[in-house]
């Protein structure tokens, strides 16, 4: 503090009017002189100094004066904080026996001496620490009003307290001054409250004015979340720090807020409404699970009471405490069964002892025990007819009120009740043989065709159901082992039968999906090759085999003469047969050999050399020929040969003028030629021609020709000049 801010003005003026004239300071003892400069609560400035001077006639310079002045220690009130510029006491000094200058231990506490004098009733700067010393000279300790303010000195040094000042469990601020704070304060930022009257810094839920606020542990206002230090709770404050109450709705869900402030949890009451709120606040919506139970809150939070109906399921919930309820239910007069769910049960329940049942509307209309319905009114049935409960039909016996077993007949009609309930049968019924019957709902079973979901059946008169294989009015039918007909493909004891949509079974050619499948007359689907008007081959998965080849390899004929031989060399080379019967190397010129073919080939058909020559050559009586043959003939030794391995040779005639193929010259022509492959679905014929290209460069040495019908019609069955006798086809029989 600032000279300036030392004793006020009329203070100066107590202390000149107290001072002694020149004369009568004569018997001032120079420490008397000192003693009185140290208990002045000096401050002032130079001129005070200067009258001093004058008034005692000291004969001091005012800078000789000044200097003194530096030598003893000032008073606080040079720089006291808090300094209003007044004191309640005027300083004084008590002088008692002879103490050391500065700190001394007393009875009383501490005190200042200067000059065995006692300062009282003023600041003390010492150590760069202020203390205050009392009326008596003793320091203060512990809160102090000091020139109306309050200050905190430590208990133990007496030293004044600065900033945050702690004693026991209360907590202090002090200025830079050292006087305490009350009201709001901001400190690093953050906000607290001193209780004006205690200058204690406040901490828990304290009102302010109009408004309350959270007080940490710590004293610093909370703003958003807070637990309140006393009772654990959170509070919520607005940006100002005031604490809400009621709803608020933070990060989307909503909390309710005590009128203590404090966030409410479990079961609260607003209005005529309750809610549920879950331990971290929220409030909860939909189904919830507590330890009291389960919960069913609508969409704004409110718990719901009574009936409700929850995804399809219909729920009860008590009146008086909205907990969802569960087991065996008064409501209303009536009787429901709550599940384990919650959901309300309908239809029949058992639990092993009895059998319950709940009409459409959850409420029990009868139950089964020991043989004995009873209704749910309690009345005891005493009708002699037919009974319904629930989709069930019993007999009531009219001398024992007990439900009929096994079979009755009733009114004219024939009925069966189960062995085990007494349950009028209907729908699917095993009898103790392990048969199946379908029973109506009054008893009477099925006979006949049955369409039961989705599904036909056969039962006979007797109402049992067959399985297997059923023959009705000239058609076969296929029963699996659950009765259901079968339609479509059918694997019975590994074997494949196709059946109409209507079940009867098929025979034949058939086509499925585009793809052709012979049936045979058992209605087994054929593998394999068949005969039916001729030859076809099916896959493994009964596909009929259209296109076979015998991937023959092309031989050009040496002459004009050798299409025989080459042709049959081909064919030995297809089978690999490299040397004849009698050891001779396969080659055309040895085939020629068996085939007794000169230079000019061989020209009589009737002879038929071809075949004779193949045969000698395989040593075996494997090839046969046919002269002029029909297409049916060509056609059935061309799939024959894909069966054995032979392929079929044919000896074809051309005409002068006439149709040729495959770049033949233009003139009678006789010619043989190996089939290699068929299309039998389009009768088009793959053909092995020895002569081109070599003899005719144009032609091509394998050939499709379009219709093997057309073929044989016009190259195999046409007279040419009268010159037939070479038209034919060698095939393997």
């Amino acid at each position: 503090m600032s000279v300036s801010g030392g004793p006020s003005a009329h203070l100066w003026a107590q202390i000149e009017a107290t001072l002694p004239t020149a004369q009568e300071f004569d018997g001032y003892h120079e420490r008397d002189l000192k003693a009185f400069l140290l208990t002045a609560p000096f401050g002032g400035v130079a001129h005070h100094m200067l009258r001093i001077n004058q008034k005692l006639n000291l004969g001091i310079a005012a800078a000789g004066l000044m200097a003194a002045l530096a030598l003893a220690p000032l008073a606080p009130a040079l720089a006291m904080p808090g300094d209003t510029g007044s004191t309640d006491t005027p300083p004084r000094t008590i002088t008692t026996k002879s103490y050391q200058d500065g700190w001394n231990q007393t009875e009383g506490g501490w005190a200042y001496y200067k000059d065995n004098q006692r300062l009282c009733s003023r600041w003390i700067l010492d150590g760069g620490s202020w203390y205050y010393l009392g009326q008596d000279g003793i320091a203060l300790t512990g809160l102090r009003e000091v020139n109306g303010s309050s200050y905190f000195f430590d208990a133990q040094s007496a030293r004044m307290g600065t900033g945050w000042i702690a004693d026991g469990e209360d907590w202090y601020y002090a200025n830079a001054s050292g006087a305490l704070q009350t009201g709001w304060q901001k400190v690093n930022g953050s906000w607290y409250w001193f209780d004006p009257t205690t200058n204690v810094m406040a901490t828990g839920v304290t009102q302010v004015g109009n408004a309350s606020y959270l007080l940490t542990s710590s004293g610093a206002m909370a703003t958003g979340w807070g637990i309140d230090p006393a009772t654990g709770s959170w509070c919520l404050a607005n940006s100002s720090g005031a604490l809400q109450r009621g709803w608020q709705k933070v990060g989307g869900s909503w909390y309710l807020m005590g009128d203590d402030y404090r966030m409410l949890t479990g079961r609260q009451q607003v209005g005529s409404s309750w809610y549920w709120m879950a331990s971290g606040g929220q409030m909860a919506t939909g189904w919830t699970h507590t330890p009291e139970g389960w919960y069913y809150a609508s969409g704004s939070g409110a718990l719901a009471s009574g009936w409700q109906k929850v995804n399809g399921s219909w729920y009860w919930l008590d009146p008086a405490i909205n907990l969802m309820a569960t087991g065996l239910t008064q409501v209303n007069g009536r009787t429901y069964l709550l599940e384990d769910s919650g959901a309300m049960a309908t239809g029949w329940v058992s639990d092993g002892t009895y059998e319950r049942y709940f009409d459409e509307n959850g409420a029990l209309l009868a139950t089964v025990e020991d043989d004995v319905i009873t209704w749910a009114d309690a009345d005891k049935p005493t009708a002699t007819d037919l009974v319904q409960i629930g989709g069930r039909c019993y007999y009531i016996d009219p001398q024992t009120g007990k439900v009929h077993h096994g079979r009755l007949s009733l009114n004219g009609l024939e009925y069966v009740f189960d062995e085990m309930t007494g349950i009028l049968h209907s729908g699917w019924v095993q009898d103790s043989a392990g048969q199946w019957s379908y029973y109506e709902d009054d008893g009477t079973p099925r006979t006949g065709w049955s369409y039961i979901g989705n599904r036909w059946y056969w039962f006979d008169s007797a109402g049992i159901m067959k399985t297997g294989w059923l023959q009705l009015d000239g058609a076969w039918y296929y029963l699996s082992d659950s009765g259901a007909m079968a339609t479509g493909w059918a694997k019975v004891d590994g074997t494949w039968y196709l059946l109409t949509g209507s079940g009867s079974m098929l025979t034949g050619w058939q086509s499925v999906n585009g793809t052709w499948y012979y049936l045979r007359g058992s209605g087994a689907m054929a593998t394999g090759w068949i005969w039916d008007g001729t030859w076809y081959e099916l896959s493994g998965s009964g596909a009929w085999v259209t296109t076979h080849y015998h991937n023959i390899e092309w031989a050009g004929q040496p002459n004009n003469y050798y299409c025989g031989p080459t042709s049959g060399y081909m064919v030995l080379r297809n089978v690999g047969a490299w040397h004849s019967a009698s050891g001779d190397e396969l080659s055309i010129y040895n085939v020629a050999q068996y085939m007794h073919a000169d230079e000019y080939g061989y020209t009589s058909f009737q002879d038929r050399w071809f075949s004779r020559g193949m045969n000698a050559w395989l040593g075996s009586d494997v090839y046969t020929s046919v002269h002029t043959p029909s297409y049916e003939t060509v056609r059935d030794a061309i799939m024959s040969s894909y069966r054995n391995g032979y392929a079929t040779v044919v000896d074809e005639q051309e005409r002068r003028g006439g149709p040729h193929f495959n770049g033949h010259n233009n003139g009678t022509f006789a010619h043989l030629m190996v089939v290699d492959g068929y299309d039998q679905s389009t009768d088009a014929v793959y053909i092995a021609d020895p002569g081109a290209p070599t003899l005719w460069p144009s032609g091509s040495s394998h050939f499709w020709y379009s219709s093997l019908r057309e073929f044989v019609q016009t190259y195999m069955q046409s007279e040419i000049n009268g010159a037939r006798e070479r038209i034919g086809v060698h095939y393997a029989k």
